[in-house]
């Protein structure tokens, strides 16, 4: 049987799961995923998986078309705004570019954009806004060779952005990862520091608590990069999205009954706005958290499976006992719930304060100490059961 470590030791790397699993959910919502199983849902992932190719490369990206705006830019890289068009053919994607609201080809609706097309469709696309320049179908350009700076490549072609938006393939899963790429190295590092500063604390040498915290840094990256590709996976399922769907209703009404206080409702506006990074008020402050809500919820679930995965193999083995299993699972599950609550609430209250810093500093501080604390409390309530049952049998 494993001998039990004490609970610091043994949970270092589990204590900040709540606090990644919110990180995972902003990764979630920066996508447009309730978009993608929509007939044009191609359209959407090609939206995201450029604009996320294009923030990884280092370019300073926003993503502007979030917000639907007719003939509003789809991103601002670098201050050039770009329009995406990812259509079946390479002329049915330029054409699409001078359609009018009414879908009558016209002149180009874009004037400023550039036009972004699928990667394998790039050459044809050139060759077709060279002839609608001839045509003077582009208010002012004259010359063909200006079709080189109007179009641009996308990363991605056609048909890997309709496998993004389809779960079980190996498109949608390298999306994923790419995706959660930064959230699983900040879980990871913060992980790390936890782990560093336990480990002095009980009086390891710096090599070898460097060696723990790398090994308990590497684990949480790992387990953040599971729980962030699983979580997206499942949402591109019917049934991830019903789930979605039932707890962004039970959120918001939860939100609006906050919101019948003026503190209540302040501090919901500016959390909506500083997650959003735009000014968001009313209506559009409370679908934006609730929808945050609910993936927060399906995050925490996946994660609470995810990191249980290890202890569930060894109890399987025999390598712990079913109470110790129990206690493990109780431990993890108050610090994955702990965590996401003082994340939220720190959140809010750093909000009030400053909305921005406030925002992420206050998130950080609420759940690293809620989700440790949490779970420092289920191992002490456990192990005095086991105590009194120990006294009990005696």
């Amino acid at each position: 049987m494993e001998k039990t470590t004490t609970h610091a030791k043994n949970t270092a790397n589990k204590d900040i799961n709540g606090y990644g699993s919110t990180r995972t959910t902003k990764s979630v919502e920066s996508t447009q995923w309730r978009q993608w199983q929509k007939s044009t849902g191609h359209g959407y992932t090609a939206e995201d998986s450029n604009a996320l190719t294009d923030t990884l490369r280092g370019n300073k990206v926003k993503k502007t078309g979030m917000d639907n705006r007719l003939h509003g830019a789809d991103r601002i890289v670098n201050g050039q705004p770009i329009q995406c068009k990812y259509c079946q053919s390479a002329r049915a994607s330029v054409n699409a570019a001078f359609k009018d609201r009414n879908g009558v080809l016209g002149d180009y609706q874009y004037p400023g954009q550039v036009l972004e097309v699928p990667a394998d469709q790039y050459r044809e696309a050139i060759a077709i806004m060279e002839d609608k320049i001839r045509a003077g179908r582009v208010p002012g350009h004259t010359n063909p060779a200006d079709a080189r700076t109007l179009v641009k490549a996308g990363n991605i072609t056609y048909e890997q952005a309709v496998k993004i938006a389809k779960a079980g393939n190996l498109e949608s899963l390298k999306f994923d990862v790419k995706n959660n790429i930064v959230t699983t190295s900040v879980v990871g590092g913060i992980s790390a520091a936890v782990s560093f500063f336990i480990a002095k604390k009980d009086g390891a040498s710096n090599i070898e608590a460097l060696k723990t915290a790398s090994k308990d840094g590497g684990k949480a990256s790992a387990m953040a990069m599971a729980t962030g590709v699983t979580t997206q996976q499942l949402l591109r399922t019917s049934a991830g999205r019903a789930v979605s769907t039932v707890l962004e209703q039970t959120a918001k009404k939860g939100i609006s009954h906050a919101c019948k206080t003026e503190i209540g409702k302040k501090a919901i506006e500016k959390t909506a706005s500083a997650i959003a990074k735009k000014a968001i008020t009313g209506a559009a402050a409370k679908t934006a958290l609730a929808r945050m809500a609910s993936s927060n919820v399906i995050t925490a679930t996946v994660a609470g499976i995810v990191t249980s995965i290890p202890d569930t193999v060894k109890v399987v083995r025999g390598d712990i006992s079913g109470a110790e299993y129990g206690k493990r699972l109780a431990c993890n599950g108050a610090g994955i719930g702990g965590g996401c609550t003082g994340t939220w609430a720190g959140a809010a209250i750093g909000s009030l304060i400053c909305p921005g810093i406030g925002t992420a500093v206050g998130g950080f501080i609420g759940g690293l100490t809620c989700g440790i604390g949490s779970s420092t409390l289920a191992n002490k309530i456990f192990s005095r059961k086991k105590d009194k049952m120990e006294i009990y049998s005696k």
